[in-house]
């Protein structure tokens, strides 16, 4: 169980080079989000003692400033130090473990960037379906991946990896098809009525312009279980070649790639997330999240909002007005 809701300190990471004297150069994240290089200011000295100053609290950090990094912002692709192996990523999960008592939290280090995304995934994920990463029990095992690096002669090599894998105990699909609010009171009446009439049969009282529309919707759905056109309040179709599906994409990486789409939207924070569950459940209905072509219609519509952002949050803020009045 991680001990956070920010997944930068469940996941502490930083690039660091180091020499024989200790760390030279090392990197923090910002209040701005971004990633600077910093270093240690130099030692002052006492002119009249002859010796160094002494300094309250630690060694001074500053931001790297030289012919390399001008403006102290930390760019691996532009590091010198990083180009020669001298400095590389270093993370460790700072977790504790369930009925193991102690007030320190176990550390397990890496260094393996691709363990870095899969964690930052799946924290996302599960932040984005419960609004919070503490109370959360994950576990972590070993899984076989292949991953493509570059070599030394600038080709692409492809071999098979062991990564640590962070994995949650949470049932997603329930999460994210809106299966913990509360049934809407219309329903409810109806069926305590349906219990009571002698032939058990019941009319829906809501409204009976939209039913025809919703019935039709789904009959769509349940007759093209492949489909990946995306329908909208506006009737607008979007579909295109650059949107299809990739056939060789598991559901996994459809809901890791729908995680990184939500947060460049910024629908990840958790004041939105409920309104996105809303929406997405009575777009697609429940259980959207374990059906491909729900998935894939979802992938679709958040990339197209990448263009235009303000009609996806109009239909979101639709979605929330219409889920109060059922």
């Amino acid at each position: 169980m991680f001990a956070f809701d920010d997944w930068l300190r469940n996941v502490p990471n930083q690039m660091a080079a180091y020499t024989t004297t200790g760390r030279q150069y090392f990197s923090e994240y910002d209040r701005d989000g971004k990633r600077y290089c910093k270093t240690y200011a130099p030692v002052e000295r006492n002119a009249r003692a002859q010796r160094a100053r002494r300094s309250f609290g630690g060694r001074l950090v500053v931001h790297r400033q030289d012919d390399d990094i001008p403006d102290g912002v930390c760019d691996p692709h532009v590091c010198p130090q990083y180009q020669d192996r001298k400095c590389n990523l270093t993370a460790n999960f700072v977790f504790a473990v369930p009925d193991v008592k102690g007030l320190g939290l176990i550390e397990l280090p890496t260094n393996s960037i691709y363990v870095l995304q899969k964690a930052y995934s799946a924290m996302q994920t599960v932040a984005l379906a419960r609004g919070r990463l503490t109370g959360t029990r994950f576990w972590l095992s070993k899984k076989e991946f292949d991953i493509t690096r570059i070599d030394d002669s600038g080709q692409a090599v492809r071999q098979k990896q062991m990564l640590t894998v962070l994995d949650a105990d949470i049932d997603l699909g329930a999460l994210l098809d809106g299966a913990d609010e509360a049934q809407p009171a219309l329903d409810a009446a109806s069926r305590a009525v349906a219990l009571l009439e002698s032939d058990g049969t019941v009319q829906s009282i809501g409204d009976p312009l939209h039913q025809p529309e919703q019935r039709q919707s789904e009959d769509e759905r349940a007759g093209d279980g492949s489909s990946s056109v995306v329908h909208n309040e506006d009737n607008r179709v979007g579909s295109s070649d650059d949107d299809l599906p990739d056939p060789n994409e598991t559901l996994e990486d459809k809901r890791h790639r729908m995680s990184d789409l939500l947060h460049r939207l910024g629908l990840s924070q958790p004041e939105r997330q409920n309104g996105f569950r809303k929406y997405a459940h009575q777009t697609y209905g429940r259980g959207w999240i374990e059906r491909i072509a729900d998935v894939d219609a979802m992938n679709a519509r958040l990339k197209t909002a990448l263009d235009d952002p303000a009609a996806l949050d109009v239909e979101i803020q639709d979605a929330i007005a219409q889920a109060a009045y059922v």
